[in-house]
């Protein structure tokens, strides 16, 4: 509706004047049918308010579907995708970390020291063995922590070589060939050719009886009774204090094989100090047990095929010399020894590794989560 005025000057028609409208004008106005509706459809629009659904086409590009501004809306919308495919990534890496310190710690708890056995020693590739698996861990079991396994392994390994021994030593008479000097018997005054009758009282006409003799018990002294001739002698033989006669000091020589052995008790006792003190004690703590484990292991072996070793001629690759058998069980444990340690320190640095990738990612979903809840309170702040 136009409102026009008249100027009444010279008492004709002037130019149409636009005025002021009155209140009532204006009511008339948007009351019009018509018109009404627009000017309340722009007022929303310019406000960004949701319009009628009655006064919009839900296919219009300019019509909003909700309440929220287009910018805050679309930012939402990217945030939100971000935001999961952020707690996707963090998941896997979770996940990841987490299964790897797992599978490292079960290695390195799986690990274990690879101890020699008899079947691994190069001499006895060829030789079909025994196994005595079952009687070896009986021994381990029934073994006491007081008592001292080096002295069972040498008991074994004295079994092992008295038994090879002992038919050849029961036939030797025990006729002195030799006599090392400044020994025991040296300064008893035996001599070569002296053939030994008794040892203390009891008779020894042969070396296994001898032998048996001196080192059945620790002793000092030892009472010899000689043939020399047609002429019979008594002699002691003696060692200073706080030794005892064992198959290395009293000085006899008899016309023996060399690959003939025999270990009495005090041979036992003089190896297991020895080996001791020599090898074990040279261990890290933590393998010394396993160190005596495994030559006990193997000692058992050699006493459960004794039947079969025993049969090996002495000049065959396959005859064993517990002696031969003893330096490459150490070597070869050595070997395995300094292998096992060096896998386990690979697998410690990898599960340090591990622990501190699931750390890191602990830390970053921690962080994630503290973003998440600011730009939510952001949201609603926004919103509100």
């Amino acid at each position: 509706m136009s409102l026009v005025g008249f100027s009444r000057s010279g008492g004709s028609l002037g130019k149409p004047t636009s005025l002021p409208p009155s209140s009532k004008q204006v009511a008339a106005a948007i009351g019009a049918p018509g018109r009404s509706s627009l000017l309340i459809q722009e007022f929303r629009k310019r406000l960004q308010l949701p319009t009628s659904g009655a006064s919009k086409s839900a296919s219009s590009p300019d019509a909003p579907t909700t309440g929220t501004p287009p910018v805050l809306r679309s930012t939402g919308q990217w945030m939100s995708v971000a935001a999961l495919a952020g707690c996707a990534a963090l998941a896997v890496w979770i996940m990841f970390s987490a299964w790897a310190v797992l599978s490292t710690g079960h290695a390195i708890s799986s690990q274990r020291l690879v101890v020699p056995s008899l079947k691994h020693y190069p001499v006895l590739a060829n030789t079909r063995l025994f196994s005595s698996q079952a009687l070896d861990q009986d021994v381990l079991r029934l073994l006491s922590p007081e008592e001292d396994s080096l002295v069972r392994v040498f008991q074994n390994i004295a079994a092992f070589e008295n038994a090879r021994s002992e038919e050849v030593l029961r036939s030797t008479p025990a006729l002195v060939q030799s006599v090392v000097d400044g020994s025991p018997a040296a300064r008893a005054g035996v001599m070569a050719g002296d053939r030994v009758t008794r040892v203390n009282v009891r008779p020894a006409d042969f070396v296994w009886d001898l032998y048996k003799g001196i080192t059945e018990t620790p002793q000092q002294s030892v009472e010899l009774t000689l043939q020399r001739g047609t002429e019979s002698l008594r002699v002691l033989m003696e060692l200073d204090e706080d030794a005892a006669f064992d198959m290395t000091n009293h000085g006899l020589m008899f016309g023996v094989p060399d690959h003939i052995r025999y270990l009495g008790r005090t041979d036992v006792s003089r190896l297991a100090k020895q080996v001791r003190s020599t090898y074990v004690n040279a261990q890290a703590s933590e393998w010394r047990r396993a160190y005596v484990d495994g030559l006990l292991l193997i000692s058992q072996e050699l006493v459960a095929n004794l039947s079969s070793l025993a049969a090996v001629p002495t000049d065959s690759k396959g005859y064993v010399r517990s002696e031969d058998l003893l330096g490459w069980y150490h070597t070869r444990l050595l070997d395995a020894t300094e292998a096992h340690r060096t896998t386990l320190a690979r697998l410690q640095a990898h599960q340090s590794e591990t622990l501190f990738q699931l750390g890191l990612a602990l830390w970053a979903a921690a962080l994630a989560a503290l973003v998440a809840i600011a730009l939510a309170i952001k949201a609603r702040w926004a919103l509100s």
